[in-house]
């Protein structure tokens, strides 16, 4: 294989990529014809049982690089291996989404092994029964020390390993990427209701370093815990026999029967169940009238916040813990403290007057309202600019098939033209020919009726008139030397 710097001599321009990498830059794409997207097989066998999407892969020009960026969001970069042999289907998941999203990266700025490391994690996930959470994953991986203009990799934290890499030297990925695009009419499957993308579609200048959650709820820290008793001893398990999950689950069973047995979805309630029991018997008693007791569970109070959400920036949208961590893993979202502002307004007269909260409460719901119905206008607009760039992209469509068509039925026609003109030609070259013999001939007969007026009594039987006189005889033309010769002579 040439060298980065050959290659690097090769490589088209990096106006505008500057910060991208040469490692990422200078390798040439393999897939730059529509033969080599062929032979991946039909795109709808990467596509999600039971999911109704439609898809198509698109071949690269040589000139194009992994980390460009698309003009109108109409495709994505992919790395073939993420779907051939880590096994990724599309739609990608929630889960997959949002780790984009929360990293700030494309499908095809993760490194191979990470994507490894999500779907074995969703694996386990579903072989426990269980959802798999950001909070749990980020608690055993971490996106640290991002190198920008470079895949992004992730790690486990230290002590938290669960999952070997994929691959120990996974490098013969870097050429073989390729476009995805939806030919569906109505919204692409990578587009929210709200027309925003569901994960960042292109490379980013700046994906998010992310070290772990601050903190976990009592139920997922108990998962995790359950987790490390049953890989206790440095057991890790096996990506790659892992990702057999979607062909041969049965194996995946087996293997994850026999080298972690006592971790499985009844072993994990049981777990969960000794915790909430052990929690109840460590609560605090709390006095109350007439000397009675009653037992009440430890609380994990945090303050209420306001933050906005990843996944929903683009809209204005805000999420608002109440709950005070009474209620774990669970927002609420500023569209329902709206409504139900609204409703304490109509019923009871509620201002916000009576608590400085609930007027910076009220405060921000109307803010928020005025913000939306601003934006619900272009949203609308935006909605109906999209279908109608649809509409106009699948009619372009059809008319250059159509153009195409013409243009083959023109050209069969063409060669059926050419070769009926050939054939005439033929024939008229022919009937040429032949209407010189026949003047010939005319000719002749016309000598010979002239000969016999003039010259009474003679006898024209003897004329050949394929013959000529030489020396006073009838030869043929072969029979008389060339003019000029010394044996040329004429016959009178």
């Amino acid at each position: 294989m040439a060298s980065l710097g050959e290659l690097g001599r090769n490589a088209p321009s990096k106006s505008g990529y500057e910060w991208v990498k040469d490692v990422v830059w200078c390798i040439p794409l393999k897939f730059v014809d529509a033969e080599g997207v062929r032979r991946l097989g039909p795109p709808s066998s990467w596509v999600r049982e039971g999911e109704e999407i439609t898809i198509e892969f698109l071949s690269c020009s040589p000139s194009e690089r992994v980390c460009f960026k698309g003009l109108g969001g109409d495709w994505f970069f992919m790395y073939t291996c993420v779907f051939s042999e880590i096994g990724v289907r599309f739609p990608f998941t929630t889960f997959e989404c949002a780790v984009l999203r929360q990293i700030n990266c494309a499908p095809s700025q993760i490194h191979p092994n990470s994507w490894g490391f999500m779907r074995a994690f969703e694996i386990l996930m579903e072989y426990l029964e269980e959802k798999p959470l950001l909070e749990v994953f980020f608690h055993l991986f971490r996106a640290k020390g991002v190198d920008r203009g470079m895949w992004v990799t992730l790690s486990s934290h230290q002590g938290r390993t669960v999952f070997c890499h994929f691959k120990a030297s996974y490098k013969d990925f870097k050429e073989f990427y390729i476009k995805v695009r939806s030919t569906e009419d109505s919204f692409p499957f990578y587009l929210d209701r709200h027309l925003a993308e569901k994960f960042p579609l292109y490379w980013n200048r700046k994906p998010a370093q992310c070290l772990g959650v601050e903190e976990l709820s009592d139920r997922d820290a108990d998962l995790v815990e359950f987790l490390f008793l049953n890989l206790k001893g440095g057991k890790v398990l096996t990506t790659s026999e892992l990702l057999k999950w979607d062909n041969d689950k049965e194996s995946v069973i087996d293997y994850l029967e026999s080298k972690i047995p006592d971790c499985n979805t009844s072993s994990l309630k049981s777990f969960f169940k000794q915790r909430a029991k052990k929690e109840v018997s460590s609560s605090q008693v709390v006095k109350i009238e007439k000397g009675s007791e009653v037992s009440k569970p430890l609380e994990r109070r945090r303050p209420v916040s306001l933050k906005r959400m990843r996944s929903e920036e683009a809209f204005g949208k805000k999420v608002i813990d109440l709950t005070g961590g009474k209620c774990q893993g669970k927002d609420v979202s500023l569209e329902e403290v709206v409504r139900f502002t609204k409703s304490q307004e109509g019923l009871h007269g509620f201002t916000g007057a009576e608590d400085v909260e609930a007027a910076r409460l009220l405060c921000i719901c109307r803010e928020w309202e005025v913000q939306s119905m601003e934006e619900e206008g272009s949203k609308e607009d935006k909605r109906a600019e999209l279908i109608e760039s649809g509409k106009n992209l699948k009619l372009a469509r059809e008319q250059v098939t159509l153009k195409e068509r013409e243009n083959a039925l023109l050209k069969e026609k063409n060669g059926k033209l050419k070769a009926k003109v050939s054939q005439l030609c033929k024939e008229k070259s022919e009937l040429e020919n032949r209407i010189a013999e026949l003047c010939g001939e005319k000719k002749k007969l016309k000598a010979k009726a002239q000969i016999e007026l003039f010259v009474l009594g003679v006898d024209l039987e003897k004329m050949d008139p394929v013959k000529v006189v030489y020396n006073v005889e009838l030869v043929d033309d072969d029979q008389v030397p060339a003019e000029g010769s010394d044996d040329h002579n004429p016959g009178e």
